[in-house]
C-alpha cells in the first residue's frame, strides 16, 4: 500500500490522541485514537513509521480507557461519592 502525507498525518493524530488518553478525557481520546489508528494501519505498509504510530495510538488509546474502567471501579470500591467533592460538605450535608 502507498504511504502518503495524509495517512502520516492520521497517525500521528491516532498517536496524540492516545497519549492525551491517558491523561484526560479517556473515553474520548482513547476511542478516537483506537478509531484513527485502526484507520491508519489500514493504509500503512507494515514497515512504515505511520504504521508504527498508527499501532501505538491504538495501545495507548487501550490504555487509556482500561485505566478508565479501574478508576471508576476503583471510585466505586471505595465509595468515593462526587456530589460530596462538588458541595464541599459530608454525605447527606448540603452545601447551603
Amino acid at each position: 500500500m502507498e504511504d502518503n502525507g495524509n495517512n502520516e498525518k492520521l497517525a500521528i493524530a491516532a498517536l496524540v490522541c492516545g497519549i492525551t488518553s491517558i491523561f484526560i478525557f479517556p473515553l474520548a481520546f482513547g476511542a478516537a485514537g483506537i478509531i484513527f489508528g485502526l484507520m491508519a494501519q489500514d493504509r500503512a505498509d507494515k514497515e512504515s513509521r505511520a504504521y508504527q504510530n498508527a499501532h501505538l495510538g491504538i495501545v495507548f488509546g487501550i490504555i487509556g480507557l482500561v485505566f478508565w474502567i479501574v478508576t471508576l471501579f476503583a471510585m466505586n470500591y471505595l465509595g468515593f461519592d462526587a456530589n460530596s467533592l462538588i458541595s464541599g460538605g459530608s454525605q447527606g450535608e448540603s452545601a447551603f
